[in-house]
């Protein structure tokens, strides 16, 4: 469990509880989680992501919350922006990376409950007007630029159809995907 409290408090976190200073606590909005006094989601994922071992973990975190409509990459891009905060360079990379690519791994992907698990996510991308393009490991490394054109290629589709994209989220390319 983490404890969110001002600068000045000296409690030290122990086994059980994280004691996570910030200078912004009074900016924080709580609301009720199952009677529970809870930091807002976008403060409760950007929190949890600093707990996280791996990138890919963050970004299921990330990706996880948006899709379930807890909070949205403007919000998540707002907190993040509100000043250097330690531990959160890859929450901002799976903030930036939500623009709608999964890597479908053997490994990750590849038993019955894996595949329900990402059928399902699938779906819930969908209902929330967001579109995943699916590749497996193995094809990306053959061609990385087939994988991006096709991303791409979804994009300019939805606004060739008039879609654009849904309320909050704003496509950005970068990295491999800047032309």
């Amino acid at each position: 469990m983490q404890v969110l409290v001002g600068p000045h408090v000296q409690r030290p976190s122990n086994d059980q509880v994280l004691v996570r200073r910030t200078h912004d606590l009074a900016d924080v909005v709580p609301w009720q989680w199952h009677g529970v006094r809870v930091a807002d989601a976008a403060r409760v994922v950007v929190d949890g992501t600093r707990e996280c071992d791996t990138l890919r973990d963050v970004r299921g975190l990330v990706l996880g919350a948006v899709a379930d409509g807890h909070t949205d990459p403007d919000a998540l891009t707002r907190l993040l922006d509100n000043g250097a905060v330690g531990g959160t360079a890859w929450a901002r990379r799976a903030v930036r990376d939500a623009v709608g690519g999964e890597m479908d791994s053997k490994e990750v992907h590849g038993d019955a409950d894996a595949l329900d698990d990402t059928l399902v996510r699938h779906a819930t991308f969908t209902g929330a007007g967001l579109s995943l393009v699916h590749v497996t490991p193995n094809r990306y490394r053959a061609n990385p630029t087939a994988f991006h054109d096709r991303l791409l290629a979804a994009v300019a589709d939805r606004q060739r159809r008039g879609l654009g994209e849904p309320d909050g989220l704003v496509v950005t390319p970068r990295g491999p995907l800047l032309r």
